[in-house]
């Protein structure tokens, strides 16, 4: 009896001594730190658009939902040239204006602003844009019998993309009307391995509400979640990822006519200060190397621990 009490003891000293041993080469292991945090919490810029232009897209039919997918099958342009466009007009415009529509966007709104900003912490935030338009005189008496939708088609770089069963989910919710996803959808994918992406959202635009303040303006809100992927490890504790300029697309039907005619803003060529910057924290190359070597020593020498204290309980029996 006295042997088999020294040897119950024996076994959870070694089972202590375990779980002590494992817990330490946790602490060692984070106390190495391979992740850097960000100081400054958000980053943000804004882009101004101080002129407008505006160009005829297309006229959407009644049976089809997103301007890419259309454009894609309908015109041939391949993916790559929407997804590394300057912008979409080129790629997807095939200036076909809708029959019996008789509405030229272009001569009742005008682009003012276009404000986008990354706001939250870490790898997971929403790209918040808010885009303005101006009201022509001529406009509200025209836009009151249409029925229109805002339609921001934003690019992402492989460091940054939207989780498509998210985006979805807002659909569902009444927060988006359509949304579609276009390149690379793999979620796990990591920076290095993955390729660019083209969000494309659609947000209805509810005139009685808007031209009942008497106000000739036209102010839409759009919150896109965004997600970083894990960038390679370098140098410095932070990856930067650039989110480029996106996309106004304005579409319109009217009464039983289905068919949506599209028209696109903007304004200038993009110069530095339109792109919202992300930085990403990644690993420093410095510190995996301790890391990984203090990783490698703890399993080492947790996996002896255990094969002695096997053979000892064999031993013992």
């Amino acid at each position: 009896m006295a042997s088999h009490h020294r040897i119950h003891i024996s076994c959870s000293s070694l089972r202590g001594f375990i779980s002590f041993l494992i817990s330490a080469s946790l602490v060692i292991c984070v106390a190495v730190p391979s992740y850097a945090t960000e100081v400054n919490g958000t980053y943000a810029t804004t882009y101004f658009h101080e002129s407008s232009t505006s160009t005829l897209v297309c006229c959407l039919p009644s049976s089809e939902k997103l301007l890419i997918d259309y454009a894609m099958r309908k015109h041939g342009f391949p993916l790559d040239s929407v997804i590394y466009g300057s912008t979409i007009v080129p790629n997807i415009g095939s200036q076909e204006p809708c029959k019996q529509m008789e509405l030229n966007l272009g001569s009742i709104l005008s682009l003012r602003t276009l404000r986008r900003q990354l706001i939250g912490q870490g790898s997971h935030r929403q790209l918040a844009s808010s885009i303005v338009f101006d009201i022509q005189a001529n406009g509200p008496d025209q836009l009151r019998v249409h029925s229109c939708e805002l339609v921001l088609i934003q690019r992402l770089q492989s460091g940054v993309f939207a989780d498509p069963f998210e985006l979805q989910h807002l659909v569902r919710r009444g927060v988006f009307v359509d949304v579609g996803v276009f390149g690379d959808t793999n979620l796990e994918l990591p920076s290095a391995h993955s390729g660019q992406s083209v969000i494309e959202v659609h947000v209805s635009i509810d005139w009685d509400s808007i031209l009942a303040r008497q106000k000739r303006e036209l102010e839409i809100a759009v919150e896109l979640p965004l997600h970083a992927r894990y960038p390679p490890i370098g140098e410095d504790s932070h990856a930067t990822v650039e989110i480029v300029l996106s996309d106004s697309i304005i579409c319109c039907k009217r009464g039983s006519i289905d068919d949506k005619e599209c028209s696109w803003f903007g304004g200038a060529e993009a110069t530095t200060s339109d792109v919202v910057q992300w930085r990403v924290p990644c690993g420093n190359e410095v510190h995996s190397v301790y890391v990984s070597t203090i990783t490698a020593l703890s399993a080492s020498l947790s996996a002896l621990v255990i094969v002695y204290a096997s053979l000892y309980a064999s031993k013992s029996k």
